[in-house]
């Protein structure tokens, strides 16, 4: 047997930081890989990677048309639809695997990704893995990065740091492998969460102007011409899906300045941490927007700002100054209406469509984690010689970012992993049966139950006329407006127009009489058909059935006609 190598051992023991990191940040999770979050958004970004695990098998081709908010056509582009998380996810539910469990490794796998990529970066430009190490902490384990713990895709953040290593070793080597790499790294990115990759496209144009602007890059130089090369070969990879959602804009419409402010950062969102967090967590309630508070929890941690204002000291190089001012215009743009220059940015047509300016913080937080890493790394020159210092220093700053990023323990709750009788039920209907759940929301109290219908939905892949979106087209809005009376003749005319088939009623979510009296009203209309109660996993349904004048069940087909 051979010894392994030095750099075989230096590489797992890296790895195994950030592995042990992401247990240690995310305590129960590892525990619990079937549990989330108490909130809408786990239990649609596991419809989200459920879905192209379940088309790519099916249908491929209609991928993008989603059984939701029926018949929408692309429906499933009325939100992010992180595809690359969805092609990640297929296989660990192919194999066997409940969607949720493969939602759970995913969010466990960007914390591990986005250090070690981070990690790789930092290294490069601060010259020292001990900085890098701890450079790759601050970006994956930060407080600001547990802001978003319930969003997929805004974890998936390993690959701007990548992008930005590949883009300083082209400008280094001049090779195609380079720019490729650093192409490659911003598709991934858009087809893992289109805000970052509108993003970093801009971060990174920002980041190499300066270095052009500095003299560090040549515009006349081969890594140049390589790295625009790149750049288009990227863009011909994401404009196709660039193009299809500029498409779905069309019926959904665009962002509107007073909701982009209600989604943009303040000042103090920056001291804000997660509620959860347990040296911060007063924080939450004291900062914290009540209109988007997921958007609004961005604290990078004092020790990260202390290390980064000594990587910052004088004497600058030309490449700090150039992340310098990425950072302020980052931290400006998160900023949105709120700050000065976002309005520039909101003229352009690629970002018409974007609510959350706040997320712009994640290029805040990695460029906070290079300066903290410069300023780790200086503090290292001053005790290299003495190596009880040197690991003194290094114990000091890593316990530290321990006690500061350490969570309490995370409050989650278990998800079904098994269909239900209901779901099983419908799973022996025709593929085209169309379902309809009560109540719906009011479309002033979006999205309400919806998220539990859409996510009910992984079990038998019925297309529904309910459905949960960041965008919620006029049709839908309109079906909903028609609901508000409900029982009513005009509600009762949206129902049948919807074109459900099946009508699956939540008595337990039925709060007031004239509600009761919606239920009593289905059971007496000759074109609905009682099926019997049944069971999803929030409790017992009643079922009922639209039937033709002869009491046969109507179908796609019948209704066309």
């Amino acid at each position: 047997m051979t010894r392994p190598s030095h750099v075989t051992i230096s590489t797992t023991a890296i790895v195994l930081v950030f592995v042990l990191g992401t247990i240690w940040f995310t305590f129960p999770q590892i525990n619990a890989l079937d549990s989330v979050p108490q909130h809408n958004d786990p239990m649609f970004s596991t419809w989200r990677l459920a879905w192209v695990a379940h088309q790519l098998q099916t249908d491929p081709r209609h991928l993008l048309t989603a059984n939701i908010i029926y018949p929408s056509y692309h429906s499933f582009l009325f939100s992010d639809a992180f595809l690359l998380l969805g092609f990640f996810a297929t296989p660990l539910m192919w194999s066997g695997l409940p969607p949720i469990v493969a939602y759970n490794i995913l969010i466990l796998a960007s914390f591990v990704f986005a250090g070690i990529a981070a990690f790789v970066f930092i290294r490069h430009l601060s010259g020292s893995t001990l900085a890098g190490v701890m450079g790759g902490v601050i970006f994956a384990f930060a407080p600001t990065r547990f802001g978003h713990y319930v969003h997929q895709e805004l974890l998936w953040t390993g690959w701007i740091p990548l992008a930005l290593w590949a883009l300083h070793r082209t400008i280094e080597t001049a090779r195609w492998r380079y720019a490729l790499v650093t192409a490659l790294c911003l598709v991934a990115q858009t087809y893992s969460s289109i805000y970052y990759g509108i993003f970093l496209a801009t971060f990174i144009g920002i980041v190499s102007g300066c270095l052009v602007l500095f003299r560090v890059l040549d515009w006349r130089s081969l890594a140049f011409k390589r790295l625009v090369a790149g750049a288009v070969l990227s863009g011909m990879l994401i404009a196709p899906y660039v193009y299809l959602y500029r498409q779905s804009e069309k019926i959904v419409g665009l962002r509107d300045k007073w909701e982009v402010t209600q989604y943009s950062a303040r000042p103090q969102s920056y001291l804000t941490a997660p509620s959860y967090s347990w040296l911060y967590g007063w924080t939450f309630a004291k900062w914290v927007s009540p209109k988007a508070p997921d958007e609004t929890v961005l604290f990078p941690g004092v020790c990260a700002v202390i290390l980064a204002v000594i990587g910052l000291w004088p004497p600058l190089t030309r490449v700090k100054v150039a992340y310098a001012i990425a950072l302020l215009l980052a931290f400006d743009w998160s900023l949105g209406f709120n700050g000065l220059t976002y309005p520039f940015l909101f003229e352009l047509p690629v970002f018409r469509g974007l609510r959350a300016t706040a997320r712009f913080s994640v290029f805040v937080q990695l460029a906070l984690a290079l300066f903290a890493a410069y300023g780790f790394a200086r503090l290292l020159e001053r005790v290299v010689a003495r190596r009880a210092a040197v690991v003194a220093l290094v114990a000091i700053v890593s316990g530290l970012l321990v006690v500061e990023y350490t969570n309490r323990k995370l409050p989650l709750l278990r998800a079904a992993t098994q269909p239900s009788t209901l779901s099983r039920w419908l799973l022996q209907q025709p593929a085209n049966t169309v379902l309809l759940e009560l109540p719906v929301p009011k479309t002033d109290a979006l999205p309400v139950r919806d998220p539990h219908y859409v996510f009910e939905s992984t079990f038998h892949w019925r297309p529904m006329v309910n459905g949960y979106t960041a965008f919620v087209p006029p049709r839908y809005l309109h079906f909903l407006e028609h609901m508000d009376s409900f029982p009513d003749a005009r509600s009762a005319g949206a129902i049948r127009a919807s074109g459900a088939d099946v009508i699956v009623v939540h008595p337990q979510w039925f709060k007031t009489r004239n509600d009761s009296e919606g239920i009593e009203w289905l059971r007496k209309q000759p074109d609905f058909r009682y099926e019997g109660a049944f069971a999803d996993h929030a409790g017992s349904v009643l079922v009922f059935r639209r039937v033709d004048g002869n009491g046969q069940p109507l179908t796609a087909q019948s209704r066309s006609q």
